[in-house]
This record gives structure tokens, sequence and C-alpha cells, in this order.
């Protein structure tokens, strides 16, 4: 009788678990993979902001280096996971605001500079935001909605400009 116990515990404590994980397993396999299906139509369907925004986050990226002020920005390094645009935003209390200017950059990794429609000034701080494009390569800052990460930080880099006479580092800070 005791034998018979022993074996019900295991079977009871053990076998069930692994029962009851395989059958979730399956289960979120079937309904996540359908999901897969269905993002991949519409992707083939149509070429929208929206479908950049299902693309993983940890493939976009931007690094801007301190600069020089003036009518360019000089991005280092954009990691991309499919084109996108880089916009160089004002600081207005700590946050992005008005757009200097911006670039459509390819997928991948690259590098290059965003020309300015205004000057940056010496000592002041600024945002490269990445922009989703929407499909039609012409940037629209109400269409080409800035990237954000999963936890709805926009994904960007922050930099400061100083003056050229002082390029060793960040200077004429007010």
């Amino acid at each position: 009788m005791e034998k018979d116990t022993v074996s019900s515990s295991f079977f009871v404590s053990i076998f069930i678990p692994v029962i009851a994980f395989a059958l979730g397993f399956g289960f979120a396999w079937l309904l996540f993979s359908g999901e897969q299906k269905d993002r991949a139509a519409a992707r083939n369907e149509s070429n929208t902001a929206s479908d950049v925004f299902s693309l993983p986050l940890g493939h976009n990226s931007v690094s801007v280096d301190a600069q020089d002020a003036g009518d360019s920005v000089f991005i280092s390094l954009a990691t991309l996971s499919r084109g996108a645009w880089l916009a160089v935003h004002e600081d207005q209390h700590g946050v992005p605001s008005n757009i200097l200017g911006a670039r459509y950059f390819p997928g991948g990794k690259t590098a290059g500079t965003v020309e300015l429609l205004r000057n940056t000034a010496p000592g002041k701080t600024y945002y490269a935001v990445i922009h989703a494009d929407d499909g039609d390569r012409e940037f629209n800052f109400r269409q080409d909605e800035a990237l954000q990460d999963p936890f709805g930080n926009l994904i960007m880099d922050v930099f400061q400009t100083f003056s050229e006479n002082n390029s060793g580092g960040v200077g004429d800070r007010e």
C-alpha cells in the first residue's frame, strides 16, 4: 500500500506539472504562430510606420558625440532594423521639441551627417531621435512617428554642442 502512495505522489508532483507545461507551451505556440503569420501578411500588403514598431526594438539605436555648433550634426552610429529617419530636436525643459533637420538612413549599421534648417547653438543640448518612415521616404513629423522602446521611452541619444574655440569639451554653458 505504501508503494502505491509513493508512485501516486510521484505522478501528481512530477508528471501532471510536466503535462500542464507542455499543454500550455503548445497552446501559446499555436496562438502566437498564427499571430506572426497575420503580421507577415499585413507587412506584405503595406509598408507603414506601424510595421517598424513591430520589429525588434533592440535593433534600433543611435549614437551622437558632443560636437561643434553649426549647420549640421554628425551621427556617429545608427543601428536600424530597417530604413528610418534620424531627426535632430532642440531641447525644451529636458525633452525633445522643435526639429532642426532630418535625414533618411538605410537599415543596418551606418553613420552620416544630418543637415539642419537652423544652426545649433554652442553649449546647448540636442537630441537625435529615430523616426519611423511611413513608406514614402519623405519626412513628415506628424506621420513619421518617433520610435519608442518597450517602456515608452523615445529611442534617441542626447548630445551637447560646443563652440569652435572650445572644442576640447562642452563649453560656453549658460
